[in-house]
C-alpha cells in the first residue's frame, strides 16, 4: 500500500510539474490582452500531492469552459445559427475576455477601445450592427464575422487570425508574404515579420479546439 501510495506521489507531483510547465510557456507566450485572470491560484495548502496535480491539470484543460459555463447557451446558439464551431466561439471569447465581467460589462477596455466579451473595436461593431456589450448581441456578432472571415480565407486557421490582426493585415500577408507597415493614416509604408501576438493568437487557440 505505501508503495502504492509513493508511486501516486511521484506521478502526481510529474503531472503538477507538467501542468506548472505548461502554464509558464502560455504565459510567457501570451499575447498582450486582458490580464490572466485569477483561475491559476493554486489549491489550497492542505492538499495532498495527488489532489494538487488534479487541481493544476484540470484548472489547465477546463479553464476557458467552466470560466464560460456562464455564458455557454448563448454562444453556443450563436455558432450554431452562423456555421462556427461552438467550441471554437467559446475560445475565441475566452482569448477576447477570459469571461471577466469587468471586460464583458465594459468597466475594462484595450488600450485600442475595444470592448466586451469579443473586445469589438466601435468600427466593426457599428459595421456588423452590434452592441458589444450586449453579450448575446456581442455573441451572434462574433459569430456572423467568423463565418465571413471563414468565407474570405477558406479556413478557420486563417479566419482566427484575421479577427485578431484584421482581415486587410492578413490578405496582405498571404499575398506578399509580409506584414504591412502603416503609419498613422493606416497607409501602407512597409512591411515586416507577421506579429508575435497574432502568431500566438491562433496557437494558443488551436492548442484547444480545431482550426481545420
Amino acid at each position: 500500500m505505501r508503495g502504492l501510495l509513493a508511486l501516486s506521489i511521484i506521478a502526481a507531483a510529474g503531472v503538477a510539474a507538467w501542468g506548472i510547465a505548461r502554464r509558464r510557456d502560455l504565459a510567457s507566450s501570451a499575447p498582450a490582452s486582458p490580464a490572466e485572470p485569477a483561475s491559476w491560484a493554486a489549491p489550497p495548502a492542505e492538499a495532498d500531492p495527488l489532489t494538487s496535480a488534479l487541481y493544476a491539470v484540470e484548472d489547465l484543460v477546463t479553464d476557458w469552459k467552466a470560466k464560460g459555463a456562464k455564458y455557454a447557451s448563448i454562444i453556443a446558439a450563436a455558432a450554431t445559427r452562423h456555421g462556427v464551431p461552438p467550441d471554437l466561439l467559446m475560445r475565441v471569447a475566452y482569448q477576447e475576455s477570459r469571461f471577466r465581467e469587468d471586460i464583458i460589462t465594459g468597466k475594462t477596455r484595450s488600450s485600442a477601445g475595444a470592448v466586451g466579451m469579443f473586445q469589438f473595436m466601435p468600427a466593426t461593431a457599428r459595421d456588423l450592427g452590434v452592441d458589444p456589450l450586449n453579450v448575446t448581441s456581442a455573441a451572434d456578432g462574433a459569430a456572423r464575422y467568423l463565418r465571413q472571415l471563414y468565407r474570405q480565407f477558406g479556413s478557420w486557421s486563417w479566419a482566427v487570425a484575421a479577427y485578431n490582426g484584421g482581415p486587410g493585415n492578413i490578405s496582405y500577408f498571404l499575398k506578399n508574404g509580409a506584414w504591412p507597415k502603416r503609419n498613422g493614416s493606416g497607409q501602407i509604408i512597409g512591411t515586416k515579420a507577421r506579429p508575435a501576438e497574432n502568431v500566438n493568437y491562433v496557437a494558443q487557440i488551436g492548442a484547444d479546439v480545431s482550426l481545420a
